[in-house]
């Protein structure tokens, strides 16, 4: 099980780095009110919160969402082994006697 959630928190924090990547570029080519850049050049502490802004957000529910799927995944993949393993034991058991 631990294993499991340091890949989902590997996974959240890969899909979280991509989404904030992508809303800090789109903000700083839209430019609104000149805030990113200008001609002096680019304002490296707005780009930072808004990067922080979009990744801490998005890393916890990817994380929530992430963890949720994969336990939910190893759950029932359990539950289909135990039941198919249940059959085949009985069937052994109805010709094995």
């Amino acid at each position: 099980m631990k294993r499991l959630i340091v890949r989902s928190a590997y996974y959240s924090i890969g899909v979280s780095t991509l989404i904030a990547a992508v809303a800090t570029e789109w903000d700083w080519l839209e430019n609104p009110a000149g805030i990113f850049h200008d001609e002096t050049g680019t304002n490296w502490p707005i780009v930072y919160d808004t990067a922080i802004s979009w990744f801490l957000p998005s890393l916890m529910l990817a994380f929530a969402l992430i963890t949720t799927a994969a336990i939910s995944f190893r759950l029932l993949r359990n539950s289909r082994r135990k039941r198919r393993d249940n059959k085949l034991g009985k069937k052994l058991k109805k010709a094995n006697p």
